[in-house]
């Protein structure tokens, strides 16, 4: 038995808007057993848009009843069937909440005839109630009213009841079958292809283009989480709303998939990723010798192919560090690109000091790589970590025997080096004690 369902709203969001009108036909599939509707006021002002989209306005709902005084004849009509209902996220989720407020349950098992249609009847021109009813030759006399698309809803049922010859509604039916859970223009087959492993998650919108970003330990639980539950934020709806598409790329360590998260954050900046307040790896103080052999230190940002003696997120730490370092050591400021106020001393001294600095300096920063999971049995991951700050991933046999510097940079896809990164991979070594390569 089911119920097909179908309300009108003062807006999009559950958690916030009101009910207007409800429409209910209960059907065994094949005739309608019996009917339910009503008026509902809101008990706000109803926008002038939906107005022009429904013919429902104030006036109407004036004497209409609360949702308080209908909830136990429509929690009665209701409970026990099968909740039926075109983009049945909507409707499902209004009601449900609705009842909640008034200290209601209601779960039920949920169709929706969006997704059966597409599923069904593939040769539609679209798949909006007014395009598939059109299609089908089904007449509503009252389109965007609760009860006259309740009434063409339950004839798409039937039809779509009558082409099942492989037992979709069944399956759809089926607690585990996640149909019902995922957003209305996502391709079930996204989400099935999805692993329960370490990695990273995209989704996408109409046009392909990437919105969010996450990364999971296990891929199909993590996804999953996203769309259990109702949205309890306007801008939760619309990120449902506006996922079109899944994908995901497999890490094998949730080290991995935590720095590929992001590495491809920064990379895409998706709408509904927080902005990360954590910057790139811009500048570098440089060492380099003028024509008379004054060994110098000046600041410059940083590129690919450079070297610098240490790295900095802004120019502003780099000559802060600096200054530091002309005092503690006594360098000539002049020689460090700094005010000579700073600090004097001759050519000879500055070279033998300047000199000094950089070997501790060195001996103070490690450089080596490491050995994680690989997204298979066959490979091993090696990561790189350069004078204290992290460089990269990459993909290895498990074989490969991976012995200096050159053979692991040889592997390495390098990236950019952020606040977030630097502090993923500290955090990951000092917990872990991973097998480490010195270089």
């Amino acid at each position: 038995m089911y119920v097909v369902v179908d309300i009108e709203t003062t807006g999009a969001y559950s958690q916030r808007d009101g009910i207007t009108e409800v429409g209910a036909i209960l059907t065994d599939g094949e005739k309608i057993l019996d009917e339910y509707h009503s008026l509902v006021n809101p008990g706000e002002n109803i926008p002038r848009f939906i107005t022009t989209l429904t013919g429902i306005d104030n006036e109407m709902l004036e004497d209409a009843p609360y949702f308080e005084e209908i909830v136990e004849d429509l929690f009665s009509f209701l409970d026990g069937y099968v909740f039926v209902a075109h983009n049945v996220h909507f409707d499902y989720n209004f009601i449900r909440n609705a009842f909640e407020r008034h200290g209601k349950t209601y779960n039920s098992r949920r169709l929706c005839t969006v997704r059966l249609s597409r599923k069904l009847i593939a040769e539609a021109p679209g798949y909006s109630l007014s395009k598939i009813t059109r299609f089908l030759g089904i007449n509503n006399d009252s389109p965007h009213r609760a009860l006259g698309d309740a009434r063409a809803t339950t004839e798409l049922l039937w039809k779509l009841i009558s082409n099942d010859e492989s037992g979709v509604i069944d399956q759809h039916l089926k607690r585990n079958s996640h149909e019902t859970i995922l957003p209305l223009n996502v391709n079930k087959k996204d989400f099935t292809e999805l692993p329960f492993k370490p990695g990273v998650y995209f989704f996408m919108d109409e046009k392909g283009k990437i919105i969010y970003i996450g990364k999971a330990k296990n891929l199909k639980k993590r996804v999953s989480s996203h769309f259990s539950g109702t949205p309890n934020s306007r801008r939760r709806h619309h990120f449902h709303t506006e996922i079109c598409k899944i994908d995901h790329e497999v890490t094998g360590s949730e080290l991995i998939a935590a720095l590929r998260e992001d590495e491809l954050i920064r990379k895409h900046w998706p709408k509904y990723n927080k902005a990360q307040k954590n910057r790139v790896v811009k500048f570098g103080v440089f060492k380099y010798e003028d024509q008379n052999g004054v060994v110098r230190l000046g600041i410059q940002k940083n590129k690919v192919s450079s070297d610098p003696v240490k790295s900095f997120y802004s120019e502003w730490e780099a000559k802060n560090w600096l200054m530091e370092m002309v005092k503690e050591y006594g360098l000539n400021s002049v020689y460090c690109g700094l005010p000579e106020f700073l600090n004097q001393c001759s050519d000879k001294r500055h070279n033998k000091t300047v000199n000094k600095f950089l070997n501790e300096l060195k001996n103070e920063e490690i450089s080596y790589a490491f050995i994680e999971e690989g997204r298979n049995r066959s490979e091993k991951c090696l990561v790189l970590v350069e004078n204290d700050m992290y460089k990269g991933f990459g993909y290895v046999s498990s074989d490969d025997q991976i012995l200096n510097k050159e053979e692991v940079r040889e592997h390495i896809r390098f990236g950019n080096n952020s606040a977030t990164s630097h502090s993923i991979v500290a955090s990951f070594v000092a917990k872990n004690s991973p097998e480490i390569i010195p270089l």
